[in-house]
């Protein structure tokens, strides 16, 4: 079982805006970087995209504990069988710690190979949370017709 952590991203935004952000996957849309994706497509509640020489990856949300914790799990069928662990806490007004762990199911050959690319995506989630304006007055996209 690979597991990597991600390093801490600084949020400036409170705890429970912050939950609420990473709770509706349309705002992982700047977060992830769909250049490198292929068949990207993005709901509320789903996720679905395949990467080159690894396969298919579906997203959903499995449980939230607020506004502390958020539980994504793969899609049945995504090619490999993972979780991804967001844990956000506040650590001042209108700023919060977030850090996304990892847990990938992969045979041994595939678990070489997905390291280094997993713990870098990971990372640039960090990075790219730090980079979020949580003061507009419109996070989140008005929903999909």
């Amino acid at each position: 079982m690979l597991e990597t952590e991600s390093k801490t991203g600084l949020a400036r935004g409170s705890q429970e805006t912050v939950f609420n952000f990473l709770s509706d996957f349309r705002n992982f849309s700047g977060l992830i970087p769909k250049e490198r994706l292929n068949d990207f497509e993005i709901s509320q509640e789903k996720i679905r995209f395949s990467i080159p020489g690894l396969g298919k990856v579906g997203l959903v949300i499995r449980d939230k504990k607020p506004f502390s914790d958020i539980n994504i799990t793969a899609t049945k069928d995504s090619t490999a069988d993972f979780t991804l662990r967001v844990n956000i806490r506040e650590t001042g007004k209108d700023q919060s710690e977030v850090k996304f762990n990892l847990k990938a199911n992969l045979n041994i050959f595939l678990e070489m190979m997905a390291k280094v690319p997993l713990k870098q995506f990971v990372d640039l989630l960090a990075d790219k949370i730090s980079s979020v304006d949580f003061s507009q007055d419109l996070i989140t996209p008005p929903p999909e017709k």
